[in-house]
């Protein structure tokens, strides 16, 4: 496991010790981390980050161009770049809900939800699943981790 996901899982222990967590970062990688309340790791699941997917979808077309990431003005585009936006909103907003779901099939609970990571701030207003959105929750997690050296 990366330093990033195991600052997460302190953090999340840390700052909100009761009950199950999971913990979306949305990062150069998509992580998924679930932590118990004992502070025990339930598990995480690794995908490619909306960024990276970005890059490589740009950079592998011929004809697709960069864009700016933000909620397009419709799910359904009209146009090269909303239909992209679309793609990369929506598409990862649908990922991160499924993951969602299923981890709180998995430990059978229904665990506080916090994002973090640089585009965390674009997700948290599409769902209701998130609950916490905190761009700085890995760092925080980094400071408990050098807290205790």
């Amino acid at each position: 496991m990366g330093t990033d996901i195991y600052a997460n899982l302190v953090a999340a222990h840390h700052l909100y010790p009761e009950g199950k967590k999971i913990i979306i970062d949305f990062g150069t990688a998509l992580t998924a981390s679930c932590i118990a309340e004992n502070g025990e790791t339930i598990g995480v699941i690794i995908a490619p980050g909306i960024i990276t997917s970005l890059n490589s979808l740009v950079g592998q077309t011929a004809q697709l161009p960069e864009i700016e990431l933000v909620k397009p003005q419709s799910v359904l585009g009209l146009d090269t770049v909303s239909c992209m936006q679309s793609g990369m909103v929506y598409g990862f907003l649908g990922m991160v809900e499924g993951f969602v779901e299923r981890i709180n099939e998995e430990v059978e609970d229904q665990c506080m939800v916090i994002a973090t990571g640089g585009v965390s701030h674009i997700y948290k207003p599409l769902t209701s699943k998130i609950h916490i959105a905190d761009r700085l929750h890995t760092l925080k997690g980094l400071y408990h981790l050098g807290a205790n050296i």
